[in-house]
């Protein structure tokens, strides 16, 4: 039995299954922003980077899988600026980043999954303080003033999210379904208005959820969208096989819209396809050019009813949700060099 069941799910206080669309009713411009990154030395990448994070003051804080601090930070226009924290496991050091994000006050905090631990810096990036998380998180946002969602990175007996304060000490565990005998695939969240989250899982079944702190589901959405077809398992894609949908994260904007962006396969995604592979055993087409296999779908959602407002299809594979309002791809240059090229995201009513 799971030890969290007393805080499982309380209350469905909206359940609208086969919400209805009113496609049209809002425009998505889709505009460059950004790109980070040096091709060599201070302000590169060793690795596919992680999802960034902008300040107030327009910086932006991105690291990669591979390489440990110091963590570079450019300016507005993509220039580099400086490099903070250091390899280890001391105050404000870090042995692997799995997320960097910007905490209410303008702090950053970075999330180290090897050592399972966040270390706060100010504004200034300086360090503040550390503490210890309550998992390794798959993903983590702030809430609420000290209040912060962490879903837990591919351990199925945890509940898959787990409620802290700003010191790392548990307020809550709930599960995401009702059914404790379904495997509950790991979700994207987004903090929402008031203290509360929005969740969705990130394949599978096209699900978004409103959350309070304890574990009250506040709404619940199954959008019908002709893209999101229900799987439910893993299927390699192939000449033959459609790459499935996966959703690479969601945010609400200041009007009470629910933004969703999701990887989608291209019509024709055989083109991106390489010649197949004997892998563990089994035949395998890997993808060569994500941007022929797969296409991006961006979807607004109204947050009160669930209806769907409008939706576009870009041709360009963005997998990656760096903060609310953006997406953003991996650019390779001829020379492996790594740059990460940032998308403003914008959400207008149709006048």
């Amino acid at each position: 039995m799971n030890r969290f069941a007393p805080l499982a799910v309380l209350i469905i206080v909206a359940c609208s299954p086969g919400q209805p669309t009113a496609e049209g009713a809002v425009t998505i411009s889709v505009e460059h922003l950004v790109t980070l990154g040096n091709e060599s030395g201070e302000g590169s990448f060793a690795s596919y980077p992680i999802p960034a994070t902008k300040t107030s003051r327009g910086w932006y804080v991105v690291a990669d899988y591979i390489q440990a601090p110091p963590i570079p930070v450019f300016d507005s226009t993509g220039k580099y600026l400086r490099s903070f924290g250091a390899d280890g496991d001391g105050p404000g050091e870090a042995r692997s980043i799995v997320r960097i994000l910007t905490m209410s006050g303008d702090s950053v905090m970075v999330v180290d999954g090897q050592l399972r631990r966040a270390s706060v810096f100010s504004s200034d990036l300086a360090f503040v303080r550390s503490f210890v998380l309550p998992v390794t998180p798959f993903e983590i946002v702030q809430f609420g003033t000290n209040s912060f969602v962490a879903v837990p990175n591919g351990d199925r007996d945890q509940p898959p999210f787990r409620v802290f304060d700003r010191d790392g000490l548990p307020i809550a565990g709930f599960v995401a379904q009702p059914a404790a005998d379904q495997p509950t695939p790991p979700h994207r969240i987004s903090a929402g208005k008031s203290g509360r989250f929005w969740s969705a899982p990130w394949g599978g079944e096209y699900l978004i959820e409103e959350w309070d702190s304890l574990g009250t589901r506040l709404h619940e959405f199954r959008p019908a969208s002709a893209w999101a077809v229900p799987y439910a398992g893993y299927e390699q894609i192939s000449p033959e096989v459609p790459p499935q949908w996966a959703l690479q994260g969601l945010w609400l904007d200041a009007s009470g819209h629910v933004v969703v962006v999701a990887q989608v396969g291209d019509a024709e995604w055989a083109e991106g396809l390489g010649s197949p592979q004997m892998l563990e055993g089994r035949s395998v087409h890997p993808v060569i050019d994500t941007d022929k296999a797969y296409d991006t779908l961006i979807e607004v959602i109204d947050a009160e009813t669930g209806v769907v407002l409008g939706s576009r299809r870009l041709d360009e594979s963005y997998r990656m949700v760096p903060f609310a309002g953006s997406m953003a791809t991996v650019i390779e240059s001829e020379t492996g060099g790594m740059r990460v090229k940032v998308m403003s995201v914008k959400v207008d009513p149709v006048r």
